[in-house]
């Protein structure tokens, strides 16, 4: 998961979004995309267990850079599909 904050790439491979120019103009210089002060990223955890494992933040806001809303384009942060939540295929053979 931090390769995709250093990368700013989804696991498709495909660039984030970049931010809208009121976005850039409300941080103020501060943070880049999808951090501003570390919280989310630091909300990251996972489980493991018999041929599952979960992924996911502890914030709220999490769910819309995954599945964008109505004023923002998703980022995709675990899932590389956002029509049905799967994984990508390259995060499936790691």
């Amino acid at each position: 998961m931090a390769e995709r904050f250093e990368s700013k790439r989804d696991p498709n491979d495909v660039p984030w979004v970049d931010l809208k120019a009121m976005t850039l103009k409300a941080k103020k210089g501060r943070g880049d995309t999808l951090y501003e002060t570390g919280e989310m990223k630091d909300s990251l955890s996972w489980r493991q267990g018999d041929g599952f494992v979960e992924i996911g933040f502890g914030k709220r806001y999490a769910a819309f850079h995954e599945w964008g809303s109505k004023r923002m384009k998703r980022r995709g942060l675990p899932h590389g599909r956002g029509e049905d939540g799967s994984a990508a295929a390259k995060a499936q053979a790691a």
